[in-house]
């Protein structure tokens, strides 16, 4: 069985909160922490699997987000 991940290029992120919107399963959240911008950047809820339907990269417009499939 292969497994999903997100990769997050933190600094690309600008807190639209598109990807968050658009996820069906709820894995992404704000950070409490910031990027090098002064945004909360996104990041996957701990405990919550990504089913890597690709959505967070697609409405993402900073390009900030890959999907892995392992």
């Amino acid at each position: 069985m292969s497994s999903n991940r997100i990769n997050f290029k933190e600094d690309f992120c600008k807190s639209c909160g598109l990807c968050i919107k658009h996820c069906p399963f709820g894995v992404l959240e704000f950070s409490t922490s910031f990027n090098a911008f002064g945004n909360h950047y996104v990041k996957q809820v701990d405990g919550k699997d990504c089913k890597g339907c690709g959505r967070c990269y697609i409405v993402c417009p900073d390009c900030a987000i890959e999907v892995l499939h392992d």
